[in-house]
Protein backbone atom coordinates (compact mmCIF):
# COMPACT_ATOMS: atom_id res chain seq x y z
CA UNK A 1 0.00 0.00 0.00
CA UNK A 2 1.42 3.40 -0.97
CA UNK A 3 0.40 6.87 0.12
CA UNK A 4 1.41 10.37 -0.89
CA UNK A 5 0.54 13.56 0.94
CA UNK A 6 1.44 17.14 0.19
CA UNK A 7 1.17 19.95 2.69
CA UNK A 8 1.96 23.64 2.67
CA UNK A 9 5.07 24.59 4.64
CA UNK A 10 5.31 28.35 4.02
CA UNK A 11 3.10 31.12 2.65
CA UNK A 12 4.09 34.72 2.10
CA UNK A 13 2.21 37.67 3.60
CA UNK A 14 -0.24 37.70 0.68
CA UNK A 15 -1.11 34.03 1.15
CA UNK A 16 0.88 32.81 -1.84
CA UNK A 17 2.37 29.36 -1.29
CA UNK A 18 6.16 29.43 -1.18
CA UNK A 19 7.06 25.89 -0.11
CA UNK A 20 5.46 22.45 0.07
CA UNK A 21 6.27 19.28 1.99
CA UNK A 22 5.77 15.95 0.25
CA UNK A 23 5.58 12.68 2.19
CA UNK A 24 5.39 9.22 0.71
CA UNK A 25 4.82 6.02 2.64
CA UNK A 26 4.84 2.37 1.66
CA UNK A 27 3.37 -0.42 3.79
CA UNK A 28 5.13 -3.71 3.15
CA UNK A 29 4.33 -7.19 4.39
CA UNK A 30 6.53 -10.02 3.17
CA UNK A 31 5.50 -13.63 3.79
CA UNK A 32 7.14 -16.93 2.99
CA UNK A 33 5.43 -18.62 0.07
CA UNK A 34 5.24 -22.10 1.60
CA UNK A 35 4.68 -21.59 5.33
CA UNK A 36 2.87 -18.25 4.98
CA UNK A 37 4.97 -17.04 7.90
CA UNK A 38 5.31 -13.26 8.06
CA UNK A 39 8.96 -12.39 7.45
CA UNK A 40 8.75 -8.60 7.43
CA UNK A 41 6.03 -6.07 8.16
CA UNK A 42 7.08 -2.45 8.06
CA UNK A 43 6.06 1.03 6.95
CA UNK A 44 8.68 2.98 5.03
CA UNK A 45 8.21 6.77 5.01
CA UNK A 46 10.23 9.71 3.79
CA UNK A 47 9.48 13.37 3.20
CA UNK A 48 11.12 16.39 1.63
CA UNK A 49 10.36 20.05 0.98
CA UNK A 50 10.32 21.81 -2.36
CA UNK A 51 9.80 25.39 -3.46
CA UNK A 52 6.72 26.46 -5.35
CA UNK A 53 7.36 28.14 -8.69
CA UNK A 54 5.57 30.97 -10.43
CA UNK A 55 4.73 28.48 -13.18
CA UNK A 56 2.46 25.67 -12.01
CA UNK A 57 4.10 23.18 -14.39
CA UNK A 58 7.49 23.90 -12.81
CA UNK A 59 6.00 23.20 -9.38
CA UNK A 60 4.57 19.90 -10.66
CA UNK A 61 7.92 18.96 -12.19
CA UNK A 62 9.66 19.65 -8.87
CA UNK A 63 7.09 17.48 -7.11
CA UNK A 64 7.59 14.62 -9.60
CA UNK A 65 11.36 14.84 -9.11
CA UNK A 66 10.97 14.65 -5.32
CA UNK A 67 8.58 11.68 -5.65
CA UNK A 68 11.10 9.81 -7.81
CA UNK A 69 13.98 10.55 -5.44
CA UNK A 70 12.01 9.50 -2.35
CA UNK A 71 10.70 6.36 -4.07
CA UNK A 72 14.23 5.34 -5.09
CA UNK A 73 15.51 5.80 -1.55
CA UNK A 74 12.61 3.81 -0.10
CA UNK A 75 13.09 1.07 -2.70
CA UNK A 76 16.71 0.75 -1.57
CA UNK A 77 15.59 0.57 2.07
CA UNK A 78 13.03 -2.12 1.21
CA UNK A 79 15.60 -4.21 -0.66
CA UNK A 80 18.05 -3.90 2.23
CA UNK A 81 15.43 -4.92 4.80
CA UNK A 82 14.24 -7.84 2.67
CA UNK A 83 17.82 -9.03 2.20
CA UNK A 84 18.37 -8.88 5.95
CA UNK A 85 15.06 -10.60 6.71
CA UNK A 86 15.61 -13.44 4.27
CA UNK A 87 19.31 -13.65 5.05
CA UNK A 88 18.56 -14.41 8.71
CA UNK A 89 16.86 -17.68 7.80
Amino acid sequence: NARKSRSIVHKDSTGKIIEYNLKISFDLTATESISRKKVLSKTFSLDDNYKASDLYTDTLNREKKIINELAETIATQILTDLSLAYGEK
